[in-house]
């Protein structure tokens, strides 16, 4: 598809994916939950496409009938059930694949993360319009798309050296600096709005710098994806969003975001115990600087 074609479509589909996510977000409850399990199996089957195998597989299937429960107990706070059930689907399903390759496949390594990571948006974004949890997905969503949206422009149009032929060719350094630069400017003025709903004090300059470290981690699982893809020789993980490609191309930068920013923001606070693991405590490491 020619650039001049390939941007129209792309900038049409990235519209009414994001009108749904947020139509979703806002009612939260099952609503969310629904659109994070439909998201879930769409890209649990482009993750066993990247493997070469039929993703109504016995551990394509573990990880559909699995994958309700698994959001349920994150989304009503059960962490540690979640967890114990998260790494236990996981488990079954390498098992399972590993069984008939003879060793251990790599994409199934990638598992928690794609799981793990659509558990942690559903505790956020259950509870719908105004909560620290939305408010979070909120300001990543912003960031993302922002970096999503520099490296695209940048690659495009400044080009130059190439930051990993073997594994994506057409991601450039200028796409990667186009990606940091707009994913600070974005995290700084959205977390400013954000802070204010949430009554925090903070600084611009932290939220500009968490937002461009964001977009810059969030690049390593574009990349991940992207050496999967070159593994079995596909462009694309599928064909459902046009100008885009699959699910999986589209939540790699989300997931590997939303790991980032919960992980930074529980380190910041350290609860000191199960229950003070929450929204609120995130919310307060990400946007809370005095």
């Amino acid at each position: 598809m020619k650039p001049t074609k390939e941007l129209p479509l792309r900038l049409m589909t990235t519209i009414i994916a994001l009108a749904v996510v947020l139509a979703c977000l806002w009612r939260g409850g099952l609503f969310w939950l629904g659109l994070l399990s439909l998201v879930g199996i769409v890209a649990a089957a482009e993750l066993w496409r990247l493997d070469k195998t039929n993703w109504r597989s016995l551990e394509g299937l573990v990880c559909i009938v699995a994958l309700p429960i698994l959001l349920l107990t994150f989304a009503w706070g059960w962490f540690e059930i979640g967890a114990a059930l998260l790494a236990s689907t996981c488990l079954l399903a390498t098992y399972a694949r590993a069984q008939k390759s003879g060793g251990l496949v790599f994409p199934l390594l990638l598992l928690p993360v794609l799981l793990g990571g659509l558990m942690l948006a559903a505790h956020l974004g259950v509870t719908g319009w105004a909560a620290a949890g939305m408010i979070i997905l909120l300001w990543l969503l912003a960031v993302i798309v922002a970096a999503d949206s520099g490296a695209f422009c940048c690659g495009r149009v400044i080009k130059g050296p190439r930051m990993a032929v073997k594994i994506s060719p057409n991601k450039t350094w200028a796409g990667f600096a186009g990606a940091v630069v707009f994913g600070g400017v974005v995290g700084g003025i959205a977390g400013i709005e954000c802070a204010k709903i949430l009554q925090f004090d903070t600084s611009i300059i932290a939220l500009a710098i968490l937002g461009a470290v964001t977009a810059a981690v969030s690049q390593g699982g574009d990349l991940c994806e992207s050496f999967l893809k070159r593994r079995i020789g596909v462009k694309d993980s599928g064909k459902l969003l046009p100008g885009h490609g699959g699910v999986l191309d589209r939540i790699d930068s989300l997931l590997i975001g939303l790991w980032f920013v919960v992980l930074f923001g529980l380190m910041r606070e350290q609860p000191q115990s199960i229950e003070s693991l929450n929204a609120e405590t995130v919310a307060q490491g990400i946007f809370l600087w005095m």
